[in-house]
């Protein structure tokens, strides 16, 4: 240190003399103060951070996991341990499982409506006796569906769009009106309505025994299914106002009407298809014991195709088998056997043209018309592979065929039978000549008019 230097700190106060302090506080703060907050709170957030992050990352991955490989989370399925029940899963009523974990599942019936919703009506349906069937009206597009078991109901539609089915089929599955109303009823214009795998019984009603279809422009569907002890004036079975219709693989057995169409009954402007189906045991008090139709004939198209199907053991007082009146039918691969009635055992057909291919005409009875009888219009039968006329009995003319006034049948290759399967008393009679035709036996080909009284 200088000497002046000196001399002037000696007269100077000892604060004055602490040159340092700026030095040693900065270097405290910084140093103390410092490397603690960076060391201290660095070290210890970052450590504590990246472990709690690699903790939630492996809860993460073991939370979606698909054990079943549904598609599923585990977490989020009811069984994730079998594939066959997520979420949206297709859900199988009345098997006691629950497919779409939804925490139900119908043991007894259940609705579903268009929207994918469910409700299980079970309790409901199954308060109905054979004295009190329960009344229940379906207002809502969908599907109903029965479990196996006899359900006292009389149900009615007024949804454009319903199917009513079963899991378990016809055999297990009954619908039964308990004889106080229809089984079903549907008013509605232009609906649509399926009926698949129940036995419908116990109907009655003026136009329909079991299904009572009444609306313009309707779409019926019956598949699968037994209509069996129905009663009705019309229809006892089935009465179809107008529109389209299909009935395949479907039972008609043991009913009955006081007038029309014991089996089937459709009123005019109605089109429709019978395949692979029977009609058997039906009565009919005037016309159809399975099935009558009528209409108007401003159409040559068929109205009504029946293929592979059979009339057995049914009566009318025309038209044992089949009634029709002014629609143009058409009857293929079938079989038509052991029906009664005054008028046509088999078949009575007037105003209009039947086609009858390859089909078996046999052991029907009448007093007129034993196996056919028409009354105006032609009736052809034609036998490609198989089929004809033959052992039918009239007991008082045309056994094989009964041709009244502007009536005609025709034959093409056709078995008209011989010795005891022959048609008795003949088998052609032309009322208005008083012409009998017999003996034409097996492959005839032959063409008789009603109004020249003869037949080439």
């Amino acid at each position: 240190m200088s000497p002046l230097l000196a001399l002037l700190l000696a007269g100077c106060p000892e604060s004055a003399k602490r040159v340092d302090s700026p030095a040693d506080t900065g270097a405290d703060t910084s140093a103390g103060t410092g490397a603690d907050t960076s060391a201290d709170t660095g070290a210890d957030t970052g450590d504590d951070t990246a472990a709690d992050s690699a903790d939630t990352s492996a809860d993460t991955a073991d939370t979606s996991a698909d054990t079943d490989l549904d598609g599923t989370a585990d977490d989020e399925d009811c069984a994730p341990t079998d594939a066959s029940r997520y979420p949206g899963a297709d859900e199988l009523p009345c098997d006691g499982i629950d497919q779409d974990c939804d925490g139900l599942d119908s043991t007894g019936v259940s609705f579903l409506d268009g929207a994918g919703a469910k409700t299980d009506l079970s309790a409901t349906f199954a308060a109905g006796t054979a004295a009190s069937p329960v009344a229940y009206t379906l207002t809502q597009d969908g599907t109903l569906t029965f479990c196996a078991g006899t359900w006292y109901t009389q149900l009615t539609s007024e949804a454009a769009e319903l199917t009513v089915d079963s899991v378990d089929g016809a055999a297990t599955t009954i619908l039964d009106a308990g004889g106080s109303g229809a089984v079903l009823t549907s008013a509605l214009d232009y609906a649509a309505l399926a009926v698949t795998g129940l036995t419908l019984t116990g109907g009655s009603g003026t136009n329909g025994g079991a299904l009572a279809i009444s609306g313009v422009d309707s779409r019926l569907d019956v598949s699968a299914a037994t209509l069996s002890g129905n009663t009705a004036a019309y229809g006892a079975a089935i009465y179809f106002a107008s529109g389209l219709y299909t009935i395949s693989d479907s039972t008609f057995s043991a009913n009955t009407a006081t007038s029309d169409g014991a089996g089937l009954y459709t009123g005019t402007l109605a089109w429709g298809t019978v395949a692979g189906s029977s009609f058997d045991g039906n009565v009919a008090g005037l016309n159809g014991g399975g099935i009558a139709i009528g209409g108007v004939a401003y159409d040559s198209s068929p109205w009504l195709t029946v293929t592979t199907s059979s009339f057995t053991n049914n009566s009318a007082t025309s038209g044992g088998g089949i009634y029709t009146y002014y629609p143009v039918i058409r009857v293929e691969s079938s079989t038509i056997s052991g029906n009664t009635a005054a008028y046509g055992g088999g078949v009575y057909t007037n105003y209009n043209s039947s086609y009858i291919l390859d089909t078996e005409i046999f052991d029907n009875s009448a007093a007129y018309g034993g196996g056919i009888f028409g009354y105006w219009g032609t009736t052809a039968v034609v036998c490609a592979t198989a089929g004809g006329v033959w052992g039918n009995t009239a007991s008082t003319s045309g056994g094989g065929a009964y041709i009244n006034y502007f009536g005609g049948v025709s034959s093409d290759n056709c078995e008209w039978g011989s010795g005891a399967d022959d048609n008795v008393a003949d088998d052609v009679y032309l009322a208005w000549a008083f012409a009998s035709e017999a003996g034409y036996g097996s492959g005839a080909t032959f063409t008789c008019s009603g109004s020249m009284g003869y037949c080439y």
